[in-house]
């Protein structure tokens, strides 16, 4: 049996319940049924709660906003909190993606943080086909047929919220002039980019996180880049990569024989319920492994979370550890994948309740550990299956250490089978895989965007995805201030991390970029202020990924975070130094000043003495305390619902 059926069979043994499942947003499962409650509440800190208001419109929406031969309408869910709005001050407005909007609001903390410092409105509004706002009723009907899931597309939801902001604003009696800032983390940023470039005149900008903007069919990005990233993340956290590709490589050989076989099986304490009978159930073993150490690389906070399964902090660097404590000196096939085990329950089995691993939860009910079987992905495989087509693929060593599992040439005739396999039922056919739809319908040349903020985390797979320097329009490595385009890779954060709600144990990297971002946002809002565009100066170096046992969410409102401006120098060229043009530091204060407009915070900046270095995560406490293999495997966002 080759590879490509042995994929096909694991997309069957899996179910499409997890089809797409490696793109979903992580964070999207997180506290959405949870009771509104202050995040200080909260042990639990990977599901901060805010107290938003849940709300539908009271206008109905076009299925179709781009033809007149469709009268189906429906209402759309959003969440909205005004309890720190003032007049005059903007709209935060986060373009909903992937999950149910509860998920994206409660992991995207950085928004209610903000709304706090610029007295803004907070809006989250939720795309069709996901959560409750389903244009047909309910997801049964919605799902059911091509000709009503055929309307699940990033252009109409961004013509549901092109809508949905004049509505809103005149809802509550706001000028039309508002300001609106919208935010999105991952397909959530990808929306925000796009919104931007296709409705700029409703927003003065948009900050879009861990937003893989280039990752399709003829934009540059080689198919493996995902798993590159995943390699380098568990490189960089300790992990020894030889040894890794040891331990995935003693699988393969094992699972060629009937006492390999029973081997892994004792040693993996496989379920009986999905035993390891063929290569290919071996070859789903290594899926299910490769997958969770891919969520690893991607959720690799600082801090414990809990968003599909509990893990620590720095989970890599907790797996890495384990690993080389079971090799140690040892070069035995059996130390090695004893070392995978132990890596890979990090994410799987951190609590060691688990007695098993099951490859299919639908087959072993409750008597399984945590696995990617996760709930419905919502709709966000029909989305690969027909606009959002990212091309990705494991290669196998040295790219990355698991099996290769397509390339240029087999990804789309894997998708193809896939995607049969899924919607072939109600009417699904590779013609309905339109492989350019992005480039089409978006791109990816910058050039005449302007104002949007992108940052991606050097740890996070999707950073593969991102813009950089090369990218067209985006005008070198930290971007173009003249057009309000900025471009930050952020060492040591995962993905979205900088969305989340600042915490005490934060990297300082994270800290600057988010400093950094309030004052683009500043000058996006009043950008005839003296002192902008901003021009961006070089994140702090990250190296520290030592637990912190004591870590806690700050408290809402804590800009600046114990940052400063760096010393200004009297150069007006965009800087790469800690050394950014006088020019464009805002007025110097800790506090708000009558004269400041409303939305519109003071900036600290340093005193003559002062250092060059934003402070630390710990002085800043102290101040206040697939696609791929996988598809199989496969946005989290969603997104995070985070970010």
């Amino acid at each position: 049996m080759d590879l490509k059926s042995i994929v096909i069979l694991f997309a069957c043994l899996f179910s499409a319940t997890v089809i797409g499942s490696r793109f979903f947003d992580p964070v999207k499962y997180a506290g959405m049924n949870e009771a509104d409650f202050l995040y200080e509440d909260n042990a639990d800190m990977s599901t901060p709660i805010y107290p938003y208001k849940t709300a539908w419109t009271d206008v109905i929406f076009p299925v179709d906003h781009f033809s007149y031969t469709n009268a189906d309408r429906f209402k759309l869910k959003y969440l909205y909190d005004d309890s720190t709005y003032k007049p005059g001050a903007p709209i935060f407005f986060y373009a909903g993606n992937e999950g149910s909007i509860e998920g994206f609001a409660n992991n995207t903390g950085i928004v209610w943080d903000l709304a706090k410092t610029f007295n803004a409105m907070v809006v989250f509004a939720e795309h069709r086909f996901y959560g409750a706002t389903q244009p047909y009723g309910n997801s049964t009907i919605s799902y059911s047929t091509i000709s009503k899931l055929g309307y699940l597309t990033s252009a109409q939801a961004l013509a549901d919220y092109a809508m949905f902001l004049p509505w809103f604003k005149q809802k509550w009696n706001l000028a039309q002039n508002t300001p609106v800032v919208v935010f999105g983390g991952s397909y959530g940023g990808m929306l925000a980019t796009w919104f931007r470039l296709r409705y700029p005149a409703l927003t003065v900008g948009a900050w879009a996180s861990s937003a893989p903007v280039t990752y399709f069919h003829n934009a540059g990005v080689p198919v493996g880049a995902f798993d590159e990233v995943v390699k380098n993340t568990f490189t960089t956290s300790g992990c020894n990569l030889q040894q890794l590709n040891r331990a995935f490589q003693a699988m393969t050989e094992m699972g060629k024989t009937d006492a390999g076989r029973q081997s892994l099986t004792n040693i993996f304490k496989i379920n009986s319920k999905t035993p390891l009978k063929t290569e290919s159930d071996v070859a789903a073993l290594k899926l299910y492994l490769q997958g969770g150490m891919e969520y690893m690389a991607m959720t690799d906070y600082p801090y414990p979370t809990s968003f599909l399964n509990p893990m620590p902090a720095w989970p890599v660097k907790t797996g890495c550890n384990n690993f080389g404590a079971s090799v140690q000196s040892n070069t035995d096939d059996i130390s090695y994948l004893q070392g995978l085990l132990s890596l890979t329950n990090v994410y799987f089995n951190s609590s060691g309740q688990a007695p098993t691993i099951c490859l299919n939860s639908a087959l072993c009910g409750g008597d399984v550990n945590g696995g990617l079987d996760s709930g419905n992905p919502d709709g966000w495989d029909f989305q690969e299956c027909t606009e959002i087509i990212i091309e990705m693929c494991s290669l196998g060593w040295p790219n990355d250490f698991f099996d290769s599992d397509c390339n240029n040439d087999t990804f789309l005739q894997f998708q193809y089978n896939l995607c049969t396999n899924i919607y072939g039922s109600i009417g699904w056919t590779p013609s309905f895989l339109r492989e350019d739809a992005v480039k089409q319908e978006y791109g990816w040349d910058f050039s005449k965007a302007t104002n949007i903020l992108f940052t991606n985390g050097a740890l996070d797979p999707w950073s593969a995805g991102g813009v950089n320097a090369g990218t067209p329009g985006i005008g070198g490595s930290n971007g173009d201030p003249s057009r309000g385009i900025y471009n930050y890779k952020v060492d040591g954060s995962a993905h979205h991390l900088d969305l989340r709600q600042p915490a005490s144990c934060d990297p300082s990297s994270v800290i600057s970029v988010r400093f950094q971002a309030v004052q683009i946002i500043t000058c996006w809002i009043n950008s005839s202020a003296p002192n902008c565009p901003f021009q961006p100066y070089a994140l702090p170096a990250f190296s520290n990924m030592d637990p912190n046992t004591n870590c806690s969410y700050l408290p809402l409102g804590g800009y600046p975070w114990g940052q400063v401006l760096p010393t200004p120098t009297t150069t007006s060229t965009v800087s790469t130094s800690t050394n950014p043009s006088s020019k464009n530091i805002p007025q110097s204060s800790t506090t708000q000043p009558s004269s400041t407009p409303t939305g519109t915070p003071a900036t600290p900046t340093a005193n003559p003495s002062s250092t060059n270095t934003p402070q630390s995560s710990t002085q800043s406490s102290a101040a206040t305390l697939k696609f791929t293999v996988r598809s199989v495997i496969l946005l989290l966002f969603s997104f995070v619902a985070s970010i």
